[in-house]
């Protein structure tokens, strides 16, 4: 449940993190607002799953760069070489998916490669 003290502190912390305004439109800036400063403990089935998507906006917007593209691009490539891996008969290989390291290392290395250079 969304509460009045969670709800607080979320919108200042996008207040400080400046991605209140770049996030959220007016209308959810205001539910987000008068939830903070009205309710206690949210009852309502309607404005929990506003709040909900609300929040989960926010929280994407919380994430840097580098978090989104190891989201996107790092887990992905670690399937892809996991995949590889397994096909050349390497079978230790299945540990590497759930290795976070791993994932985080492939992105690093995408980021650092100069511009126009691919490896296919």
């Amino acid at each position: 449940m969304f509460t009045r003290e969670f709800l607080s502190a979320l919108r200042a912390k996008a207040v400080r993190r400046r991605v209140l305004y770049r996030a959220l439109d007016g209308l959810e800036r205001g539910i987000l607002y008068l939830s903070s400063r009205l309710v206690d403990r949210v009852s309502s089935l309607t404005l929990y799953e506003l709040l909900e998507e609300i929040v989960t906006k926010l929280l994407e917007a919380f994430k840097s760069g580098y978090q989104r593209h190891l989201e996107s691009y790092g887990v992905d490539r670690a399937v892809e070489v996991v995949l590889q891996a397994l096909k050349l008969g390497y079978r230790d290989a299945v540990r590497w998916v759930s290795d976070r390291g791993f994932a985080e290392y492939l992105t690093v290395l995408d980021m650092n490669q100069p511009v126009g250079s691919r490896s296919f």
